[in-house]
């Protein structure tokens, strides 16, 4: 009876475990899992939690990767991209992001900008990114 028990336990915290997975954008892998929802988690959790690509001003590749979201609407994400030159960014690189989620709109600061991301249809988020430089924006679909 007590190992029947045990292996049930077993099965269900791998059943809930994160699947690990790669995304190739931007001329760089990055790999990432996605986690499952919490209960209480927002209502648009769901529908932003996952991997998206698009551009900022139609020139710099870029993936928001949104590993997770809590049900305090904390948001842990990469941030990815690729060259750009006008913008002096000679190598693809990658970043984690934390941010905090507020209805339909993912926000990211950092000590040197930070950017948001609203959903505007089921597969499609419109973002901002603002640094010292200035602002841009970006469109990005889900992937």
């Amino acid at each position: 009876m007590r190992r029947t028990v045990t292996a049930a336990v077993c099965f269900a915290t791998v059943a809930q475990a994160a699947e690990a997975q790669t995304l190739n954008a931007c001329e760089i892998a990055t790999d990432y899992k996605i986690a499952p929802l919490e209960a209480g988690a927002p209502a648009s959790a769901a529908a932003l939690q996952g991997v998206w690509v698009g551009s900022w001003d139609a020139g710099l590749c870029s993936a928001l990767i949104v590993e997770s979201i809590g049900k305090d609407g904390a948001i842990q994400a990469w941030y990815v991209y690729g060259r750009y030159s006008p913008w002096q960014i000679q190598q693809p690189g990658k970043a984690r992001w934390s941010g905090r989620l507020s209805d339909k709109k993912m926000v990211f600061k950092g000590p040197r900008g930070g950017a948001d991301y609203t959903l505007v249809g089921a597969s499609q988020l419109e973002g901002h990114f603002y640094n010292n430089s200035g602002q841009y924006k970006g469109s990005f679909a889900k992937k």
